[in-house]
C-alpha cells in the first residue's frame, strides 16, 4: 500500500545541515555542508578506514550479525578476518549487494554473503545505512554542527543511478526510513539524487572544469561507477546560480568496475582449480578477502608503465590450503602452458607476479563495454554536444581514459576528466540537496505515463471502438477504461509541474475508498484513445485514496494530481470543496 505523509515538512533553510551519501556498488562516501554556504565549504569525511589515509571512499562492505552492524568498509573485512570465531555463524559479510536492485523482477531479492549465506537485500541495505547514519551524526556532533544526536534534524541525500527504476528508488527510500535517517518513509528530509546529475553539478565547482560551463553549452556526463554506467546529457541554462536542462532520457547499463574484480577472481579460480577455490570460499573466506585487499592495492598501479605487473603473495593461502611450493610451481607452469599470451611469473616459493598482459586482460572487456556504450549514446545525442565529462571511480582508470579518448576523437568530441572524479557525485549531491527544485528545473520523461481513467462511451466521438477489457455499466452509463496520458516518453517535464487534477467520487454511498492506478508504456503510443489494457501498457503502481465519510455522499469528491519531473514520482491529494491539499502519497511501485 502507498504511504501517506501530511504536509508538515519544510524546505531546507539557511544554516541547516545537509548530509549527502554516495552509496555506491563498490564504494561509499559521505559529506556535509551548511545550507547557504554549500558552494564554498563541502566537508568530505572518511566513513571507515581505507588502504591509506588518502582513501576517502571506503568499500561498500558491511558486516552484520543478529544485533546489527559490526563494521563497514575495510574495518568490516578486517574484523571478519581477524575476530570471527567458528561459533560466529551469524556474522555475515556482504559486498556488491546494491546491484541486486538493478533490473530484478523479485520483490526483495536475496543477496549472498562472503561465506555463501543469504539475506534479503532490504535488511542488508538497512544495516549499511544504519552505520552511515551513526557515523555521520557522530561526526556532526564532534564538530559542533549538531547539538543533539537527532537524525531527523538533518537533510539527507542518497545517490542512485539515473537509469534505475522507480521500484528500486522505493527500496532505497524504505531502507533509509528503516535505518532511522528519516521519521517517516515519505519525509521530504530525504532526497534521492541521480548520480550523473550530481557529478554534473559538482563539475562546475571544479576549477579545472569551471570554464566549460557557459550558458548554452551542452555536454554528456558519464558516471563510470562500480556497478553501472550512467549517462545523461545537459544544456547549461545559467551559471550563477547553476541551472541544467536534461537533453535526453538517461542511458547506460550494468557496465561497472566490479567486473574487473570479478575477472581477477575468475582467473584466481582457474589458477587454483575450481574445487580448491570453492573450498577457499566456504572454509577460508579470510583468504579471499586478503587477496581482494592485495588486488585493490595493485590494480591502481598496473597502468603506471607499459610493462608494470602486480606482485601477489600467496603464502597464507598455500599454508591453509596445504599447497606445497612444488605444487604451486606446477600450478604456475600449467597456467602459462594454457595461457602463453598472459602468463604469470613465479617469485620465490609461493609468490608470483601477474604480468601486465594478464592484468590488462581483466580490464579489456569491462573497458570495452563502457567505451562501446558511450559511443552508442554519443551517436544519438542532440546537436551541439561537444564534450564528454567523466565521473565515478572507474574514471580514474588510465586504460579506460585512453581507450575512450581515442574513440571520441573520431567523433570530434573532447574527453574531460577533472580532479578526483570519484568524489564529484557525493559533492554534487550536497549541492543538489541545498537547491533541489532549482538546479535541474526539468527532466525528460523516460516512459509514457498516466493513469487509468473510466470515461463514458460516446458513439459520436468513439465510434466502433472495442476496448480489450470491454465496456462496463456504471450508474446507467456505458463506460470503459482508457490510459489517460500525462507525459510522453521524451517530453520535458518541469520539477514544479503538476498534472491536471483527476477527480474521484465513490461509486456507492458505502465506498470508503477508490483505487488509483498509474500506468506506463515504454514506447510512445499515439492516437486519440489508448486503452488501459492495450498491449504494452503496464501498471506502474496501484494505491487507495480514502473518502471523508463524515461528508454527505455527493460531497465525497477528492482530486489527485502527480509530479513526474522530480527524482521520485509524487501524488498529491486535495479536497474538491476547499481546494486544500490534504496529503502527499508516495506510490509503492511494482515494476523494476
Amino acid at each position: 500500500m502507498a504511504a501517506v505523509v501530511f504536509f508538515d515538512d519544510e524546505p531546507p533553510k539557511e544554516g541547516e545541515v545537509v548530509v549527502a551519501v554516495d552509496f555506491g556498488t563498490s564504494r561509499t562516501a559521505y559529506c556535509w555542508a551548511l545550507i547557504g554556504n554549500e558552494t564554498e565549504d563541502i566537508q568530505v569525511e572518511q566513513l571507515s578506514g581505507g588502504i591509506s589515509a588518502l582513501d576517502v571512499k571506503t568499500p561498500t562492505s558491511v558486516l552484520i550479525d543478529k544485533d546489527g552492524v559490526r563494521g563497514y568498509g575495510f574495518l568490516a573485512e578486517e574484523t571478519y578476518v581477524n575476530e570471527r570465531e567458528p561459533d560466529h555463524d551469524d556474522w555475515l559479510l556482504f559486498k556488491w549487494f546494491k546491484m541486486s536492485l538493478h533490473n530484478t523482477q523479485e520483490e526483495d531479492p536475496l543477496v549472498k554473503s562472503v561465506c555463501g549465506k543469504e539475506l534479503p537485500v532490504s535488511i542488508v541495505l538497512q544495516r549499511a545505512l544504519e552505520f552511515v547514519r551513526q557515523r555521520a551524526i557522530q561526526t556532526l556532533l564532534s564538530k559542533n554542527i549538531l547539538t543533539s544526536p537527532d537524525p531527523f534534524s538533518v537533510h539527507w541525500v542518497l545517490t542512485l543511478p539515473a537509469i534505475w527504476s522507480d521500484k528500486a528508488k522505493t527500496a532505497m527510500r524504505r531502507a533509509a526510513f528503516r535505518a532511522g535517517l528519516i521519521e517517516r518513509e515519505e519525509s521530504s528530509r530525504l532526497l534521492l539524487a541521480l548520480e550523473p546529475e550530481c557529478a554534473a553539478i559538482a563539475s562546475q565547482c571544479d576549477r579545472s572544469q569551471a570554464n566549460l560551463f557557459t550558458a548554452g553549452s551542452k555536454f554528456l556526463m558519464a558516471d563510470c561507477g562500480g556497478g553501472t554506467l550512467d549517462i545523461t546529457a545537459h544544456e547549461v541554462l545559467n551559471t550563477a546560480p547553476l541551472q541544467l536542462k536534461e537533453l535526453m532520457v538517461p542511458a547506460g547499463g550494468p557496465h561497472g568496475a566490479v567486473q574487473v574484480d570479478k575477472n581477477f577472481f575468475d582467473f584466481f579460480a582457474q589458477f587454483w582449480g575450481v574445487s580448491r577455490y570453492e573450498e577457499m570460499q566456504t572454509t577460508f573466506p579470510n583468504l579471499i578477502l586478503g587477496l581482494a585487499k592485495q588486488w585493490e592495492e595493485k590494480k591502481r598501479l598496473v597502468f603506471a608503465s607499459p610493462d608494470s605487473g602486480a606482485f601477489m603473495r600467496f603464502g597464507e593461502a598455500c599454508q591453509d590450503m596445504g599447497v606445497k611450493p612444488a605444487l604451486f610451481a606446477q600450478l604456475c607452469e600449467n597456467w602459462n602452458a594454457e595461457n602463453p599470451a598472459r602468463p604469470v611469473i613465479r617469485k620465490g616459493k609461493v609468490g608470483m607476479t601477474l604480468t601486465h598482459d594478464l592484468v590488462k586482460s581483466f580490464f579489456m572487456q569491462p573497458v570495452q563495454d563502457v567505451v562501446n556504450k558511450i559511443d552508442e549514446v554519443v551517436a544519438g545525442v542532440p546537436e551541439g554536444v561537444d564534450r564528454v565529462l567523466l565521473a565515478g571511480g572507474f574514471a580514474n582508470c588510465t586504460y579506460l581514459k585512453t581507450q575512450l579518448a581515442e574513440r571520441l576523437e573520431g567523433r570530434n568530441l573532447e574527453l574531460v576528466v577533472g580532479n578526483h572524479p570519484d568524489l564529484l557525485i557525493v559533492k554534487g549531491a550536497a549541492l543538489f540537496g541545498a537547491r533541489p527544485m532549482e538546479v535541474i528545473p526539468s527532466r525528460k520523461c523516460k516512459y509514457t505515463v498516466g493513469v487509468s481513467a473510466l470515461v463514458q462511451y460516446d458513439d459520436r466521438i468513439h465510434g466502433a471502438i472495442k476496448p480489450p477489457g470491454g465496456f462496463v455499466r456504471l450508474g446507467g452509463k456505458t463506460m470503459f477504461n482508457i490510459f489517460s496520458i500525462h507525459g510522453r516518453a521524451g517530453d520535458d517535464v518541469r520539477v514544479d509541474e503538476r498534472t491536471p487534477t483527476q477527480w474521484y467520487r465513490p461509486e456507492s454511498e458505502t465506498d470508503t475508498s477508490c483505487e488509483v492506478e498509474i500506468l506506463c508504456a515504454r514506447d510512445n503510443p499515439r492516437g486519440n484513445v489508448i486503452f488501459a489494457d492495450d498491449a504494452g501498457v503496464r501498471t506502474l503502481a496501484k494505491f487507495p485514496i480514502f473518502f471523508d465519510m463524515s461528508k454527505p455522499p455527493q460531497e465525497r469528491v477528492i482530486g489527485v494530481d502527480f509530479s513526474f519531473g522530480k527524482t521520485e514520482v509524487c501524488c498529491y491529494v486535495k479536497d474538491r470543496e476547499t481546494g486544500r491539499e490534504l496529503h502527499r502519497i508516495q506510490p509503492d511501485f511494482k515494476i523494476f
